[in-house]
């Protein structure tokens, strides 16, 4: 049977006289196994005689492989170029064996696309391949996972997504019998997907966004769900396309107050748009709808601690930021550091004293546990060649540690808290000595000691001058 029919067989229907069923056509979603029969998920184009490779499945997986090449045939995974692949790595299917046909019917510009001369052997039983246009990976049991199609992949706000991973997340929603994930064209241009579901009750559809949410981007949500009575099928057993209901989207007008209404707020509004490439969102609207990436949240949190002086969460841009939420949080921060909400270019304090965080916390007091421990230490040795300016190469690290304040914190107590304290620049000491070449291989070991984090800097600069170079050796704390 076609996938789509083997899972509704397989997962619906209580069978006893079955033994052996073989399934194939797109990727199978997970599914628990029958108990009957044995299940066979398998795949294989029309152009080499329908199955390629086959995998029994045995067990709940959440993904399926298609198993391992009959024994006939030689299958390889290529790049865009060709070249073969190692394990775990994406690309194409190419197929070679007897079971490859030679073409199609008057068509030779296809054949000549598709079907190719084999490069990896020179044996005539495998001397022609087919390129599948399937995307696979080798998996470390030899078994063959399918990834999904090259004509399967859409682009949606600038990522690239396989529309079976998002209907397999559908799939296991709750009271989800059967659903399909269909790309559509954008009016203005570019493309967004659509859900058709199937199920015995009304779907929550706000509920379901939210579950996909919980393991996939937000530019993976669907923008339309539609629930139906049943995905209709063409006479090949596949999800008919055209049979299914045109997706409506209604766009919610974004309402007078949901637009920038300050200089904040426009500027904020500006950054992001230039990062995810559109302007189509509202300042309510949650960042991740709007494109955001786990990424991209990096490279704004990053932006606006550059021109707010404010830290920002990363990790939870993308879910449940909005340019309101970080605008609150801009004036927050700003109350709270003593800096008017009316100046939110104003420069930040010179002294900076803020509390350790867990992952701080854990390290400061595991060091003092363990006064004598280097484990902590990030040691570096960069050799130049003889002539180098030692005073020069002094000035330079001197002038870029400068840049980096925050290597001249130091830790205070505040009630039951541990602080870490930063007091604007702080002059770096670059210490310079001579040495034999000799003497410089016990000096690197000596180099490297523990820091006292109540006292000492957390970092160390020295230039070595030796007969055979000059040598800069760091150690920073981690």
């Amino acid at each position: 049977m076609t996938t789509q029919v083997a899972y509704q067989f397989a997962t619906g229907i209580d069978c006893h006289s079955l033994l052996h069923l073989s399934s194939g056509g797109e990727k199978l979603a997970t599914l628990t196994p029958p108990t009957g029969f044995k299940f066979y998920n398998g795949s294989g184009p029309t152009e080499c005689t329908i199955f390629t490779t086959t995998y029994l499945v045995d067990r709940k997986m959440k993904e399926i492989p298609i198993g391992k090449p009959l024994d006939n045939l030689r299958l390889y995974v290529v790049d865009p170029n060709g070249h073969r692949l190692p394990v775990g790595a994406t690309g194409e299917l190419w197929v070679s064996g007897p079971q490859v046909s030679r073409g199609y019917l008057n068509r030779p510009e296809k054949t000549a696309e598709v079907f190719i001369s084999n490069p990896f052997t020179s044996d005539a039983k495998y001397a022609r391949v087919y390129r599948t246009g399937d995307l696979v990976r080798y998996l470390p049991s030899g078994d063959i996972q399918f990834v999904g199609r090259r004509d399967g992949q859409v682009k949606i706000r600038g990522f690239r997504i396989e529309l079976k991973e998002v209907e397999s997340v559908i799939r296991e929603f709750p009271g989800i019998r059967d659903a399909t994930v269909q790309a559509f064209d954008e009016e203005g241009g570019g493309k967004f997907i659509a859900a058709y579901v199937v199920s015995d009750s009304p779907v929550d559809i706000e509920a379901l966004n939210q579950f996909i949410l919980d393991t996939k981007p937000p530019y993976m949500v669907p923008a339309v769900t539609m629930q139906i009575d049943a995905i209709p099928l063409n006479q090949n057993q596949k999800v008919n396309k055209r049979a299914l209901p045109k997706p409506e989207k209604k766009a919610a007008p974004v309402e007078e107050s949901h637009i920038p209404m300050n200089v904040l707020e426009e500027e904020l509004h500006g950054m992001v748009a230039a990062i995810v490439g559109n302007t189509d969102f509202s300042v309510t609207t949650l960042l991740g709808y709007a494109g955001l990436t786990s990424i991209s949240a990096i490279k704004l949190a990053v932006q606006v601690n550059k021109r707010f002086g404010v830290a920002l969460d990363s990790r939870s841009l993308v879910k449940t930021a909005s340019i309101q939420s970080i605008e609150n949080e801009i004036l927050k921060q700003m109350m709270q550091g003593g800096i008017p909400s009316s100046a939110p270019s104003a420069a930040r304090p010179a002294l900076s004293s803020v509390p350790l965080s867990y992952a701080q916390t854990g390290v400061y007091f595991e060091c003092l546990k363990n006064p004598t421990s280097t484990i902590y230490n990030i040691p570096y040795l960069l050799s130049f060649p003889s002539g180098t300016d030692a005073s020069r190469l002094s000035d330079a690290v001197r002038r870029v540690a400068e840049c980096h304040p925050e290597l001249g914190v130091h830790f205070t107590t505040e009630g039951d808290t541990i602080v870490q304290t930063i007091e604007g620049a702080q002059p770096v000491e670059v210490k310079q000595s001579s040495l034999s070449d000799d003497q410089l291989q016990q000096y690197k070991t000596d180099f490297v000691r523990p820091f006292n984090l109540q006292k000492d800097t957390l970092y160390r600069f020295e230039v070595v001058t030796t007969p055979s170079g000059v040598h800069l050796l760091m150690d920073l704390h981690h």
